[in-house]
């Protein structure tokens, strides 16, 4: 079993390496879009590469700003953005470039989508859920893929109610014993 995980990560990497080795092609053939970049950014995540995961996000950043200032694809550019300020933890600009990516194309479900997962991820699930309601309206279509993402956070929910009450078990465990041992040695039953 565990050589099948390690043939499989080993697969996993070197298929990154491989899907690097194109977009890095691409880059030097002239592509330099905010995408590309991005790509190429989350495949050295992937591959836990933090000086080149530095370097591709200013990249993708400049690419970006230059695409936006050129009318060149706005919306893919915000897109790009938000998720390299997602990865920096930088929420307010996180959600201002996602914001306008919806201003741009508010017709999108896919961005409403996306935005909703921010705000899953920054705990604001009353906010999520609005996002959740607004893509399904858009296109029908998204109501099982959507079910789908909010059972993944009950599986999640109910993992953390499980550990919690693990954790209680443990401190009454904890409290017992020592009474126990107390009541042992020092016979303090008589005082209760």
């Amino acid at each position: 079993m565990k050589k099948n995980e390690e043939n499989i990560k080993e697969t996993e990497i070197q298929n990154n390496l491989e899907m690097l080795s194109e977009y890095l092609k691409q880059i030097e053939a002239g592509d330099k879009s905010s995408e590309i970049y991005y790509c190429v950014f989350e495949l050295y995540f992937e591959l836990s590469d933090k000086k080149m995961v530095e370097k591709y996000a200013d990249l993708t950043m400049s690419a970006a700003r230059e695409e936006i200032s050129l009318n060149k694809n706005p919306e893919n550019a915000y897109i790009c953005m938000a998720k390299i300020c997602e990865y920096r933890k930088d929420n307010k600009n996180m959600f201002f470039f996602i914001n306008k990516a919806i201003e741009i194309n508010p017709q999108s479900p896919d961005l409403y989508l996306v935005r909703a997962e921010f705000y899953k991820k920054t705990k604001n699930q009353k906010m999520a859920e609005k996002d959740y309601k607004a893509a399904i309206e858009l296109d029908p279509s998204y109501e099982e893929y959507v079910t789908l993402l909010k059972s993944s956070q009950g599986v999640i929910d109910d993992s953390k109610k499980l550990l919690i009450q693990i954790y209680l078990f443990a401190i009454f465990m904890i409290i017992w014993l020592v009474y126990i041992f107390l009541d042992i040695f020092f016979d303090i039953s008589k005082y209760f």
